[in-house]
């Protein structure tokens, strides 16, 4: 028999007693030796209990066939496998007769030697009772066939589940990233035929604040469900994959990007499908999808240029507000070159010291005197001039530079307001990437001790959309930061996920109007009612308003007769520097101002 053959019976008997496993060597030898294999094989049967024990208790099925397809020998294992009566293991059976008692279906396997050809080789069979076998037959020269028979049943669909989990999501069932990177691969190898291929790019829009307000089992249901409304969009022959959180991926193969059952169609048809609300938990939940479409022929794109690709497109879809398809072109290309530029330079701005801070002063409404400031920081490029917040801002915070941005904000802004009179606070914005660092809390703390500053002439603005990102954790960091004297406002107040309740549990001090009501509240009855009870919310929870974005005398005696308590805008001053703020400070120019006195109360 072969080192193969020997192997497996060695593994498949490690737990045997020494004696049966010599004696199954034994069955081994007495094959082996055509001549004398079935005198020898009587021989030991009738002689050798030792040996008709190991035949009973082998983990394998064993039988032997002469060259005329006559049992020989097999022990009960082998019936019980192939879930043969008993009078089919009697010597001199035919093959014939029990294949044709088994009921099985041989499987295709590759690569295996011909049937009756010399040698070993291994077959499969499943019986109709859905048991899969495994045989390693090994043919002796005079004819004589010994094999091993293994039910295998368990192991494959163990091994079919590993297979399965090695190319596809676990959560949702459909492909995952390493699989459509094979297929990728094969469709745009040199030597595949040339064919049209169109990848969809897809990032769920608002899947965060589910995940962070509702919880991560709900976002796990709701990723089960848009993954089963993508698979109804799309056709048999599309790849729909999960690439991780909440990002898919489409390929289409050989479809025109412009024709009916093309990417255009199917993109439109997924934003209409995932619009739609969802129920997950009986709770109705709405969200959108942006998508990113790149189309190539295979004969002139690789892998990775697809990808990156469709990639740009899909930040070109969430960059104009999402829930929407963008299509790739040379200029979006164009426009990422001088992104990636920009985010270099960014990367060294705060290294050659190329931003600085303006401050935005704020008044009590009541006595306009001065009670704070707004810090505003800018980019002063070597080459693009002055860049505003909103131009670098969101840059920073996708590449993390915005950690060390907002640390040198604070500290600056710290240092600077020490020699500000002490009835003026300062205020800084702090974005979500910010509250997400562990070090977040000590930076601020930092900043404060480091330039002698009283925590309560020091204001935190964050937004509404900061608060629910998180709630637990931005809860417990708010109320640390309170603990230690620090202001919170809310900044954008009514533009976000505006509730009451995170109003009653979060430790907040102010809430900050947007300029966009302010703007038209001598114009639109909406933008005045909602600044009347956004102040009279604030009155009643025992929290300062203050009415950012006023212009015009119109509007400050609006806000005014409203009950705003702090104002601030381009009516007041716009954005100047240090020296520019302590001259204002002691200016008499403000309508209405009187001499600088007592800060709002918090």
């Amino acid at each position: 028999m072969t080192a193969a053959m020997d192997s497996e019976y060695s593994r498949q008997s490690e737990q045997v007693e020494p004696e049966l496993h010599n004696a199954i060597s034994a069955i081994v030898s007495a094959c082996s030796d055509p001549a004398s294999a079935n005198a020898s094989m009587q021989s030991l049967l009738s002689e050798n209990t030792i040996l008709q024990t190991a035949l009973a208790f082998m983990p394998l099925g064993f039988c032997m066939f002469d060259k005329q397809d006559r049992l020989q020998l097999c022990n009960q294992k082998y019936l019980d496998i192939w879930n043969l009566p008993a009078h089919l293991g009697q010597r001199g059976t035919l093959f014939a007769d029990i294949m044709a008692a088994s009921n099985e279906q041989e499987i295709e396997l590759p690569d295996e030697s011909l049937p009756g050809a010399p040698g070993q080789r291994r077959r499969e069979f499943v019986t109709d009772a859905g048991v899969r076998i495994q045989v390693l037959i090994h043919v002796l020269e005079d004819g004589t066939v010994v094999a091993l028979h293994k039910d295998i049943t368990k192991s494959h669909a163990i091994q079919q589940k590993i297979s399965f989990m090695a190319k596809h999501d676990i959560l949702t069932g459909l492909c995952n990233r390493a699989t459509l990177y094979e297929r990728l691969d094969e469709l745009l190898s040199p030597e595949a035929p040339s064919t049209f291929l169109t990848l969809l790019y897809l990032d769920l829009d608002a899947f965060k604040q589910v995940n962070d307000s509702m919880g991560h089992p709900v976002g796990d249901k709701l990723l089960q469900q848009v993954s089963e409304r993508l698979k109804d969009c799309c056709r048999s022959t599309d790849l729909v994959a999960r690439l991780g959180g909440d990002e898919f991926a489409i390929l289409m193969e050989a479809t025109d990007i412009h024709d009916e059952h093309g990417a255009e169609f199917l993109a439109g048809k997924i934003i209409a499908a995932l619009t739609e609300h969802f129920h997950v938990d009986e709770r109705p939940i709405q969200i959108g999808v942006s998508i990113g479409i790149a189309s190539c022929s295979s004969s002139d794109m690789r892998p990775v240029e697809l990808l990156k690709n469709a990639d740009m497109a899909l930040y070109e879809a969430k960059s104009k507000g999402g829930s929407l398809q963008q299509y790739f072109d040379k200029e979006l290309e164009t426009r990422e070159r001088e992104r990636q530029a920009f985010k270099v330079d960014l990367g060294k701005a705060l290294e050659n010291d190329e931003f600085e801070l303006l401050y935005q002063p704020q008044v009590n409404a009541s006595t306009m005197q001065i009670c704070g400031a707004e810090a505003l920081i800018r980019w002063n490029h070597p080459s693009r001039g002055l860049i505003t917040p909103d131009e670098f801002i969101p840059l920073a915070e996708e590449t993390g530079l915005i950690v060390a941005i907002g640390r040198w904000v604070l500290h600056q802004a710290c240092l600077e307001a020490r020699n500000w009179p002490e009835n003026i606070s300062i205020s800084v914005n702090v974005s979500s990437v910010q509250c997400s660092d562990p070090n977040f809390l000590d930076d601020v703390v930092s900043a404060m001790s480091r330039c002698n500053l009283a925590p309560w002439r020091l204001e935190l603005e964050i937004t509404e959309t900061v608060i629910m990102e998180n709630v637990n954790a931005t809860q417990a960091l708010l109320r640390e930061l309170k603990l230690r004297g620090v202001g919170i406002a809310i900044d954008d107040f009514g533009t976000g996920f505006s509730s009451l309740q995170y109003l009653r549990n979060f430790p907040v001090d102010k809430l900050k109007i947007d300029r966009s009501f302010v703007s038209n509240i001598d114009t639109e009855s909406e933008a005045l009612a909602i600044i009347r009870a956004i102040a009279d919310l604030g009155r009643h929870l025992g929290k300062l308003t203050i009415a950012e974005g006023v212009e015009t005398q119109a509007q400050l005696e609006i806000v005014q007769n409203l009950g705003c308590d702090e104002i601030q805008g381009y009516l007041i001053s716009r954005p100047c520097s240090a020296v520019g703020f302590l001259e204002f400070v002691s200016s008499t120019s403000l309508p209405g101002k009187q001499v600088a006195g007592t800060r709002s109360t918090r």
